[in-house]
């Protein structure tokens, strides 16, 4: 069977964060030889020493959560996905994939496997899961988002985030029509089968999931 290099790395990571009783961004970095240093901007240099540059501004999550972006592009790069993808796809295109598949390393790393699938053990896909997960590691909602979303079997799957009735974020396995700041006065009427959640006393947000 041939396996394709994308799935191939995710399983290697996946069994690599198991091996080390995942392991904090930092952790991973040390054990994979990649050295963090601050910097101006969030970058990584593979030229020995590998280093990974990232700006003092960055605390917290936001922080570690970027650390784990630039791991996830040195796996990339060492396994050679990086120039496939620009081989064969325009450059803006290819550094569109490899950011994307950035974020899902990160992800990964940030909300690991075990914690993913207790919160959609309990929760089922819903915006509750969502945001059991997201509060669980002090995530942003859209990268809980993102994780639920596109570590999925499903084809026909989103997550969408209101902000007093527009449309705010949203991540998705199949074709939404709509646009990032849309005004959506009644989310059902649009999306027949939603489940909303609103969050906060003001309801200013609500988080919704939708399909399958």
């Amino acid at each position: 069977m041939i396996i394709d290099p994308v799935t191939k790395l995710l399983s290697e990571l996946v069994y690599t964060l198991e091996q080390m009783d995942y392991p904090t961004p930092a952790e991973l970095a040390r054990a994979l030889g990649l050295k963090v240093v601050s910097g101006p901007v969030a970058a990584i240099n593979l030229r020995p020493p590998p280093t990974i540059h990232l700006p003092d501004y960055l605390t917290g999550y936001r922080r570690a959560n970027t650390l784990a972006h630039e791991i996830g592009h040195a796996m990339m790069e060492w396994r050679g996905i990086d120039a496939e993808l620009l081989a064969y796809y325009a450059p803006e295109c290819a550094y569109a994939n490899l950011e994307a598949l950035g974020n899902h390393i990160a992800g990964i790393i940030m909300m690991p496997p075990p914690l993913h699938s207790k919160m959609l053990r309990r929760f089922g896909f819903t915006p509750n899961g969502i945001f059991s997960l997201a509060r669980a590691v002090g995530a942003p909602l859209p990268l809980a988002m993102d994780r639920v979303i596109y570590d999925s079997d499903s084809y026909k799957r989103a997550a969408l985030l209101f902000q007093k009735g527009t449309l705010i974020e949203y991540a998705t396995t199949t074709w939404l029509e709509v646009e990032l700041y849309d005004y959506i006065a009644d989310p059902a009427d649009r999306f027949p089968g939603i489940q909303l959640l609103t969050l906060g006393d003001d309801e200013k947000f609500v988080l919704g999931t939708w399909g399958e």
